[in-house]
């Protein structure tokens, strides 16, 4: 047993816990783990979803968002920094019909120095410091082959007749 204490908000105070957040309006924030796969998020229905670092969600996750926006759905919206030539985040931004996009490098921060951008690009290899200070696409976290050699590769192969074999 224990003993639980809430705090009594005072009129137009916004009040919350971890995971949720009751502004003055009523309106409420949620600040949920998505887990692996997000079962976490089910049973929600949400008006926006906002999801920060989106490049670093396991794609599992995606296909449970889309119903908490099933009722009210009004917005999705994802910031991240990029991570690999794929996933979900990385389609997504690669499709500008269904979504508006915004691309800022760091260095457009006033908040950054540039004597700190120039350490850094010293310290990093080209492919790091793109990815993290230019917001650009690499293939450094995908792995030691670019995708685009594999692909090559693979031309003229049954995907599924390769999976089926593999089994």
């Amino acid at each position: 047993m224990g003993i639980v204490f809430q705090k009594v908000p005072k009129e137009g105070e916004a009040y919350g816990s971890l995971t949720m957040l009751v502004l003055p309006n009523g309106n409420k924030i949620y600040s949920l783990p998505c887990g692996f796969d997000g079962v976490t998020l089910r049973t929600y229905s949400f008006w926006k979803i906002f999801i920060d670092e989106a490049s670093h969600i396991p794609d599992a996750v995606f296909p449970a968002i889309s119903p908490c926006l099933a009722v009210y759905g009004k917005q999705l919206v994802m910031a991240s920094t990029p991570m690999g030539k794929g996933g979900f985040f990385y389609e997504t931004w690669h499709n500008p019909i269904e979504w508006r996009r915004w691309h800022r490098q760091t260095k457009q921060c006033p908040r950054v120095l540039k004597s700190w951008l120039v350490r850094e690009k010293r310290r990093m290899t080209k492919a790091e410091y793109a990815q993290e200070y230019e917001a650009e696409f690499t293939e450094l976290a995908d792995g030691i082959y670019k995708k685009a050699l594999i692909r090559n590769c693979m031309q003229g192969f049954d995907e599924q007749e390769i999976r089926a074999k593999c089994k």
